[in-house]
């Protein structure tokens, strides 16, 4: 069996794999109700981060929130890589991509500064345009300033990670960008404002004003960061965060920032 061959296998395997997985499994969380593959998929998430997801909330208990949260922070969950290790293939990505610094998506990530554009709003604006649900855009270390309503679940990152993504010449939004669907948003300074407007956005190592007006928001890492829960909102998280002010108008957790 040749190299090709082996991988057409390989695929086939993984495929019959998560059908089982996705047919035959469903997990209670701590309020009693029953989750499965396919109820995380219809949220947004890819395959491998539902099945991260559920496996974590199988074991540990909880929240299904939580599982979400742990199977989302690894850009890794979102592929599942055969081939060789020189040449590995994704196989949930929309192509096979070569390492050329000009390609505009790489499995599920797409590099904003490769679309065709005058500024990097515009350049943005092309990419979010072909964003897939669940993929990663990487964004420039420069400012944006066109206000935004990003209405697809995709994650908008920094091209810097960890502590990193505090420092000044990270991504800078000078805007109002609104999210209204389930996506990440990682290493963004917001001199204009951040709003989460959608349940179960996930908000990492962010910094500037930021205002959830919708339940089960989860906030981690922030640095210097002016938090705000409006009235109604509920099952909110802050945590881990430092040098941030949060004002809880709802019924949401505060932990810890110190």
């Amino acid at each position: 069996m040749n190299e090709t061959e082996n991988l057409r296998a390989r695929i086939a395997h993984l495929e019959d794999r998560l059908e089982t997985i996705e047919t035959a499994h469903s997990v209670e969380d701590e309020s009693g109700q029953e989750w499965s593959v396919p109820d995380l998929l219809e949220l947004g998430l890819t395959r491998r981060q539902a099945i991260k997801a559920i496996g974590a909330l199988a074991l540990y208990g909880g929240s299904i929130w939580a599982g979400i949260e742990y199977a989302t922070r690894d850009a890794a969950a979102a592929t599942d890589q055969v081939g060789t290790q020189s040449r590995p293939v994704d196989v949930f990505a929309d192509s096979i991509t070569t390492d050329e610094a000009d390609i505009k998506r790489e499995g599920q990530t797409l590099k904003s500064w490769a679309f065709d554009g005058q500024d990097a709003d515009e350049r943005l604006t092309n990419a979010i345009s072909e964003a897939n649900t669940a993929d990663i855009i990487l964004l420039e270390n420069t400012t944006y300033s066109l206000d935004r309503t990003i209405s697809n679940a995709e994650s908008l990152v920094s091209k810097s990670t960890g502590a990193d993504n505090i420092v000044p010449n990270n991504p800078v939004v000078d805007a109002q960008w609104t999210v209204t669907d389930q996506s990440s948003i990682v290493g963004i300074r917001f001199d204009g404002e951040l709003v989460a407007d959608r349940f179960g956005i996930m908000v990492e190592s962010c910094r500037g004003q930021i205002t959830v007006r919708s339940d089960f928001v989860r906030l981690y890492g922030l640095y210097a960061a002016n938090v705000t829960f409006e009235s109604g909102t509920s099952g909110g998280l802050i945590d881990a965060s430092a040098d941030t002010t949060v004002t809880d108008n709802g019924s949401n957790t505060v932990g810890d920032l110190s």
